[in-house]
């Protein structure tokens, strides 16, 4: 009995390289048929449709800026940048 499981182990052992490579050639022509033989062409990147503003870190934003310390006789750099920024863009939309 253990002799015979062997001899399959090692015959499959034997197969997998070609079992693996029809496997690959099956899946590539597969993915070129679903892109109608097209051939892949770099594209044009297109500039996602965000607010205007630094995108900073994902969650956090621009939140260490807002929260410089700054005197209390200025709003800070961070407040006089945004309203800059926003009133100059609400003036061109008027």
């Amino acid at each position: 009995m253990g002799a015979m499981m062997a001899s399959i182990t090692s015959e499959l052992l034997f197969f997998l390289p070609f079992i693996l490579l029809a496997l690959l050639t099956f899946y590539t022509t597969a993915a070129a048929q679903c892109h109608g033989g097209r051939r892949w062409r770099p594209t044009k990147k297109k500039r996602p449709n965000l607010p205007p503003g630094a995108p900073g870190w994902p969650l956090v934003g621009e939140t260490f800026g807002y929260l410089r310390p700054h005197p209390a006789t200025s709003v800070g750099r961070f407040m006089e940048q945004h309203v800059a920024r926003y009133i100059a863009e609400q003036q061109l939309a008027n």
